[in-house]
């Protein structure tokens, strides 16, 4: 019996991360969704696509009470991934 080769490219090419386009309602599963994709490029050694995505993560439940308690495990995993880095830096004070 003879073997067919079938010529299939080779895909090398990186893709980015960019943040969902139309997810603008807040949740708890939302809130939990942004920790768990930013903590696992975090845990790869993305630590700067982390940052984006626990800083997007910040500006949208910022100023909503009832976001407080996500807001607050928001800033704890920055600074577990800016202590990872090993570049602390000073807390912005708004």
């Amino acid at each position: 019996m003879k073997r067919h080769s079938v010529n299939t490219p080779k895909v090398t090419a990186k893709r980015q991360w960019k943040p969902p386009v139309g997810a603008k309602y807040k949740s708890d599963e939302l809130a939990m969704f942004y920790s768990i994709m930013a903590n696992c490029l975090d845990d790869v050694g993305k630590s700067d696509d982390a940052l984006k995505i626990y800083r997007e993560a910040e500006s949208m439940f910022k100023g909503d009470i009832g976001m407080a308690r996500h807001l607050a495990s928001v800033y704890y995993n920055i600074g577990v991934t800016l202590v990872r880095q090993r570049n602390m830096r000073k807390p912005e004070l708004n």
